[in-house]
């Protein structure tokens, strides 16, 4: 019996849909692990399989066979994206949960120009709702280079997109209640849309997702549009995962269970399921902490133009490489790592000195929190020592002081930037029909 208690504990998504996939929406209702499986499918390329305007729509069912019928080189996702996401979206599609599942509104965009990845698309689900989903960070440079500016800006082009991609999908279907989410950077995109739709929407909205995507900058919070919202904005965190503690977090956040390590938790494949919902952990693992407290520290020690400086910096010299994907550079890496190199000696002197003094501040950064790591547990050996002592008063005095210490580590300088509450939006008119007529221009 212990030993099937503990295989439960390590059910995945494709052990979900073998449990609860003939479980119709009217028996069990919409959960957060079916937020995460429409999340992953929308990393599927559906281009000319799903209807880009709207105007028609086919069945998911539909959507994964064409999709699976194509050559195998054509459903290669990229060099970081789990091979299982065809099989998974196709299974789900599959499943009496998801039958009669229709898709729409598939639109994916790359602009160099603007510097811009975004991806969307439209579910119209068994029990009369919509789940808008937005892709995370795909195999493009353009799509990383984004990922990263989202730590010195505000709007990046693919939230402004994103937002008007929902507002645009809610005036379609005005009856109808709505949900959005995404994984990664397709998270961050669907709390984005949420805080800053319109107040009709809004009032639509059931629940925004962001699984283990990133924050955002502290100007975000101090919106109307988040007071209306948070309390419907979730996150989910693995406890040692990196990508989804980068900056602030908007709404509830809870840290769920991996069977992976560090930076493979991103993977959605390793969260743990029991029944409809994640296994949930109490708190951050060491390591998840210790990366909590590095990558504050580092970004608190840099100016938004540092950090954009460094950016484009950086991404000039992947970009003299020729690679448009992280692909091409695992596919030629004697040559881009020879270019790469080359393109940093070429740089202005001011340029090359400041990223390496923004490289050290990181190490600084790094070494910084595993001292107060270890100074925290040794204050919690001598904890121990005082207790097996009886000098009971000692040892209270001792937790006081660890306690603090782990709270000033849990709130940095950055975290702990003091932010003004958010004022309630004034009450407006509830428009008569859309605000966005024409097709979002993503």
């Amino acid at each position: 019996m212990a030993e099937k208690a503990q295989n439960k504990q390590r059910d995945d998504l494709f052990d979900y849909l073998h449990w609860r996939g003939d479980l119709y929406m009217w028996q069990s209702p919409f959960s957060e692990v079916d937020n995460l499986l429409l999340s992953v499918a929308c990393y599927l390329d559906f281009a000319g399989i799903v209807p880009e305007n709207f105007e028609s729509s086919v069945t998911f069912r539909e959507a994964t066979d064409t999709f699976c019928r194509k050559p195998p080189s054509e459903q290669m996702l990229g060099s970081l994206l789990p091979m299982e996401i065809p099989k998974l979206a196709r299974q789900t599609a599959l499943s009496k949960r998801f039958a009669g599942t229709r898709v729409t509104g598939f639109i994916n965009r790359i602009d160099e120009q603007k510097q811009m990845q975004f991806c969307a698309m439209t579910f119209l689900l068994p029990d009369d709702t919509i789940f808008v989903a937005y892709r995370g960070t795909d195999d493009t440079i353009v799509g990383w280079k984004e990922d990263f500016m989202l730590a010195f800006m505000t709007p990046v082009p693919a939230q402004r997109s994103a937002m008007l991609y929902l507002n645009y999908v809610a005036n379609l279907y005005p009856n109808k209640r709505i949900r959005v989410g995404g994984h990664s950077k397709g998270g961050n995109l669907a709390i984005y849309a949420a805080i800053y739709a319109l107040p009709h929407v809004q009032e639509r909205l059931e629940m925004a997702y962001s699984n283990d995507g990133p924050g955002f900058m502290p100007e975000v919070l101090r919106e109307p549009g988040y007071l209306a919202v948070q309390d419907r904005l979730m996150n989910y965190v693995p406890q040692s995962s990196i990508v989804g503690v980068l900056l602030h977090h908007a709404g509830k956040f809870q840290i769920i269970r991996s069977t992976q390590k560090a930076l493979l938790q991103h993977d959605p494949f390793s969260w743990v399921i029991a029944g409809p919902r994640f296994v949930y952990e109490k708190s951050r693992s060491s390591f998840g902490a210790k990366a909590d407290a590095t990558l504050d520290r580092f970004l608190d020690s840099l100016t938004r133009a540092q950090r954009k400086l460094f950016i484009d910096n950086l991404f000039h010299m992947i970009s003299a490489s020729g690679a448009k994907t992280l692909t091409d550079i695992l596919r030629n890496k004697l040559r881009s790592a020879r270019v790469i190199i080359g393109t940093f000696g070429k740089l202005e002197r001011e340029d090359r000195e400041m990223m390496w003094r923004i490289m050290h501040q990181l190490l600084r950064a790094s070494r910084e929190s595993g001292r107060i790591e270890d100074e925290q547990k040794e204050a919690a050996r001598a904890i121990e020592r005082d207790i097996r002592k009886e000098n009971t008063k000692k040892a209270k005095e001792r937790q006081r002081a660890l306690a603090e210490s782990k709270k000033q580590q849990k709130i940095t300088p950055s975290k702990a930037e003091a932010l003004p509450k958010a004022t309630k939006p004034k009450p407006t008119k509830r428009p008569a029909r859309a605000d966005n007529k024409k097709a979002p221009k993503a």
